[in-house]
């Protein structure tokens, strides 16, 4: 008997786990609902862009022209902390609930029978044991700010005065507000980014743990995919997860274009790497169930092609060959098991090997690329960003 927790009793939940939850569950800052959501994106916000706002202003360089690039006129810190941070955070309750609902489907479809049934109770205890962890945030967090406090002007310097640095490429002409964001800001942004690819990570390797358990798949189910297309509408819901991280590549690549001579041409490599990016981070954890679909289609060919091929056989010698007698064909059932058989053959090999279809992939494409228009449009005409993105797209 399994001594995991039964998925059904409790829902499972990808985000309720690891340092940051148990220290704000202690705290009671992990509340379920808006307002539990709310005082956390609260939070965040105090940290990270108030503190900003407030130096900056004391420093003159919150707007005006002592600087070319004061604070209230940077999009990236918006885009950062105004939008993407809270993002993230609105995100888990979202994400949550898509990915339980998936462990659900698991139990109720028949896909797990005898022995996978356990397997697939073992493999989410561990997921929830290394979720529950305190190790691996830790780790992160402190990567976080180490990487921030060492590399953070190095990549995000402008060549003009901002609010972060009077004069450029001077160190010493770092404002108080450039230290906070480099000792604080990014570091907490960096870090919320980093734990939702751990958390990715973590339900891929759970993933791959129970593609080999033995399910049962179907290769004749209506999904298209042997019985598991529910994965891949639970993975869309990671769009929210792409959309604030989307934003923010698009602020930066604005500044970029605004104050270091970029232009919107050089921007369709990055655009079309970050949307390969994001269908490998929301579906491409999918494909570890390919192997087994794989297996699972072909095995369907070969005993639906048997039947097929057996029961051609005996409809021609009934009906073709003259065996019927004075038997009428028309109203007889055997026209329309042949029909049926045929469909069903033709379903098998139209049976898809990734858990995701097209529309999946669309929605994370649009996810990953929709964001972009917004900030291009400060800069530049709509038409031509369209342009420049459908000409990415017919590539």
């Amino acid at each position: 008997m399994s001594d995991s927790p039964d998925p059904q009793a409790a829902p499972f939940a990808l985000c309720h786990g690891g340092a940051i939850y148990r220290i704000s569950r202690r705290f009671h800052l992990a509340r379920e609902g808006l307002l539990g959501l709310s005082l956390r994106c609260a939070i965040s916000f105090g940290l990270t862009f108030v503190p900003l706002a407030v130096l900056a202003a004391a420093q003159g360089v919150l707007y005006g022209h002592r600087v070319t690039l004061p604070l209230l006129s940077d999009i990236t810190v918006y885009a950062r902390f105004v939008f993407a941070l809270p993002f993230l955070i609105a995100a888990e309750p979202i994400v949550d609930r898509r990915l339980g609902e998936a462990v659900r489907m698991f139990h109720t479809t028949g896909v797990l029978e005898g022995g996978a049934r356990e397997d697939f109770d073992r493999a989410l205890h561990r997921l929830a044991r290394v979720r529950d962890s305190f190790i691996p945030e830790i780790v992160l967090l402190v990567a976080s700010f180490a990487f921030s406090w060492f590399s953070s002007r190095a990549i995000l310097d402008l060549s003009v005065s901002s609010w972060r640095e009077v004069l450029p490429h001077s160190e010493a002409s770092v404002t108080m507000a450039g230290r906070w964001l480099d000792l604080v800001s990014l570091p907490i942004f960096q870090f919320l980014a980093l734990r939702w690819l751990w958390r990715i990570l973590l339900w891929a390797v759970f993933l791959a743990r129970v593609s080999r358990t033995e399910l049962k798949l179907v290769p004749t189910h209506p999904d298209g995919a042997a019985g598991l297309a529910f994965l891949g509408e639970a993975h869309t819901a990671f769009i929210v997860v792409l959309i604030p991280l989307s934003a923010t590549a698009a602020a930066k690549a604005v500044q970029w274009i605004q104050f270091s001579g970029g232009t919107i041409l050089s921007l369709q490599p990055a655009l079309g790497t970050f949307a390969a990016l994001g269908l490998l981070v929301a579906l491409g954890p999918l494909l570890v169930f390919t192997p087994r679909l794989v297996r699972a289609k072909r095995a369907g060919l070969y005993r639906y092609g048997a039947l097929a091929s057996d029961y051609t056989q005996q409809f021609d010698r009934k009906w073709l060959q003259g065996g019927s007698g004075q038997e009428e064909i028309l109203g007889t059932g055997d026209i329309q098991s042949l029909a049926d058989l045929g469909n069903s053959f033709a379903f098998v090999e139209r049976m898809r090997v990734v858990p995701a279809n097209l529309r999946h992939a669309i929605t994370v494409l649009v996810a990953s690329v929709l964001p972009v228009i917004p900030f291009l449009a400060l800069i530049f005409p709509l038409r031509e960003i369209l342009q420049q993105l459908l000409s990415l797209v017919a590539r």
